[in-house]
């Protein structure tokens, strides 16, 4: 009886029930499959926080949907600037998009970017910052390209100088010991005379080049030049009437700089005097910034005329008004012929904003065995470009 009753619920229950196959009213509809019309593009990008000088920055980032962009942009400048340089990222063979920012713009004062796409409905996007809040990137540690950019700058954006300059140097009297034949002793006395004052004297010209590369190599410089002496006067007679002192030379210079602020620098001389060929060198080390307040050192020396040791402090306390102050030790013009000197003398110079520099030189000359003071004076002319 039981049996009988469960198998009429079953049938009834089978009646009341949609058909088999028949999807009811409250059936779930299947999601439709995405129109890829409608798709917007993302940008996934990690931001650069900071990069080494003068290194490569490379900033690179995930698109999904690249498809609907025409282009996908980085826009970049140096911070602070106000126009942007816009570089197109490119697909890289790991599916990323990626640019790398201008060498130039890796520098000590940093760079700042924004990434922002424009779609193929034509409407542009910025993905990453904006052209007004762009994303700062900070560099660290400073290249040479910074270096010479700011060396650069204090000498006002010229690399190359033409200059010339003249000295000339006149001394006091000074003794000289000669020997005169006595008829009354039938012997040759000696005595000693004095020279005519400022007959012992030479004068010095130059011309030369230089251009500032602005690296490790700061500058170098090549140039010729010429001396000429006249030897001591006694009552109107020189103390050699079969030749006159001097030489003409070229010469060609390096300077190195070790640190900001110290500097060495070395030149080969190579001329012809009367006795022939000659040689020489010379070596200097500036102590402190060389368009400003610094202290130079120079020892020369040239085969037939001697040497001289210059100190010389320079400075810029004056806008426009450079200005220095030296002493120097020479046994010029002949190192076996003439005593020890020591000239102390005083530049000035007025830079005009075109370039060019003209100065002048005062100053006195003073032998070991001088009765008396002696003058220098000097002029000198550059242009800068």
């Amino acid at each position: 009886m039981r049996a009988r009753i469960h198998s009429m619920i079953a049938i009834l229950t089978l009646l009341a029930g949609p058909a088999a196959g028949q999807p009811t009213d409250d059936a779930v509809a299947e999601p439709a499959a995405p129109n890829a019309a409608t798709i917007t593009p993302q940008v996934l990008h990690s931001p650069l926080l900071s990069v080494r000088a003068e290194k490569d920055a490379v900033i690179t980032a995930d698109v999904t949907g690249d498809w609907r962009l025409e282009a996908l942009l980085l826009r970049v400048r140096a911070t602070g600037g106000t126009d942007y340089t816009d570089l197109p990222m490119v697909r890289t063979r790991d599916g990323t998009f990626a640019a790398q920012v201008p060498p130039a713009l890796v520098r000590a004062r940093g760079f700042e970017y924004t990434l922002a796409s424009r779609g193929t409905d034509g409407v542009a996007r910025d993905h990453f910052a904006s052209a007004d809040r762009p994303h700062p990137v900070r560099v660290q540690g400073e290249g040479e390209a910074d270096r010479e950019a700011e060396q650069l700058l204090r000498y006002d954006g010229k690399r190359a100088r033409f200059s010339a300059q003249a000295n000339f140097l006149a001394y006091g009297a000074r003794p000289e010991r000669q020997r005169v034949y006595n008829a009354d002793t039938e012997q040759f006395d000696g005595r000693e005379v004095r020279s005519d004052r400022y007959s012992d004297q030479y004068w010095r010209a130059e011309a030369a080049f230089t251009w500032r590369v602005l690296s490790w190599l700061h500058d170098f410089r090549f140039g010729v030049g010429l001396m000429r002496a006249a030897w001591p006067e006694f009552d109107g007679t020189p103390l050699r009437e079969d030749e006159t002192p001097g030489i003409n030379y070229g010469f060609g210079e390096v300077n190195v700089e070790l640190h900001r602020w110290f500097t060495l620098g070395g030149r080969l001389i190579l001329g012809a005097s009367a006795e022939g060929f000659a040689a020489g060198g010379a070596g200097i080390a500036r102590i402190g910034d060389l368009t400003a307040t610094h202290l130079a050192i120079e020892y020369e020396y040239m085969g037939d005329v001697g040497a001289r040791t210059d100190l010389r402090f320079h400075w810029t306390t004056v806008p426009r008004f450079p200005m220095a102050l030296g002493v120097e030790f020479t046994d010029w013009p002949s190192s076996s012929e003439s005593a020890t000197a020591a000239n102390l003398s005083y530049d000035i110079a007025y830079v005009f904003a075109d370039g060019w520099r003209v100065g002048a030189r005062i100053g006195t000359a003073q032998r070991s065995s001088s009765y008396n003071l002696g003058v220098q004076g000097g002029l000198n002319v550059a242009f800068d470009y």
